[in-house]
């Protein structure tokens, strides 16, 4: 029969194949796929955080311009709750500062032979200037209303 070596080196060599067997098997069954599907995940991994920051860069921005609107909404509405039409007293000072205007601007147009086109646009900017918490439709409305006044009585 075998010797005792031989038996041995049978079953070292039997052993060595076994294990070769075995590493082979999980390697090509168990380890490979598993790298493939790690891979996988990986390349969906850094696709989602490219995808990812490109969206939050845009919602960012989307954020800032929507904060911007929201703010110049915000300024337009305590704009507008802050023009208020004028009680009768703020009224009658509202037109003294009118009179006064057009008193201003005809003395510094005595020696013209036209008067200045832009007149009814400075005199209305300066009084707008004087009460900005007053409408500006009144104020231009005014404005007209006793320019026209003081011409049909200066021309009369």
């Amino acid at each position: 029969m075998f010797t005792l070596t031989e038996i041995l080196t049978l079953f070292v060599i039997l052993i060595i194949t076994v294990l070769f067997v075995s590493y082979t098997f999980i390697w090509i069954f168990i380890i490979s796929p598993l790298k493939r599907i790690n891979e996988e995940q990986n390349r969906i991994l850094h696709t989602l955080l490219r995808k990812d920051q490109i969206y939050g860069d845009k919602l960012f921005d989307i954020s800032s311009e929507l904060s911007k609107r929201f703010d110049n909404l915000e300024e337009e509405l305590t704009n507008d709750r802050d023009n208020v039409m004028p009680l009768p007293q703020l009224s009658e000072m509202i037109e003294a500062t009118i009179r006064e205007q057009i008193s201003i601007e005809i003395a510094l147009s005595v020696k013209m032979r036209l008067p200045r086109k832009d007149l009814v646009e400075i005199i209305t900017i300066n009084v707008c200037k004087t009460y900005p918490f007053v409408d500006k439709n009144y104020i231009a409305k005014k404005c007209l209303a006793l320019i026209e006044s003081t011409v049909s009585k200066n021309g009369e």
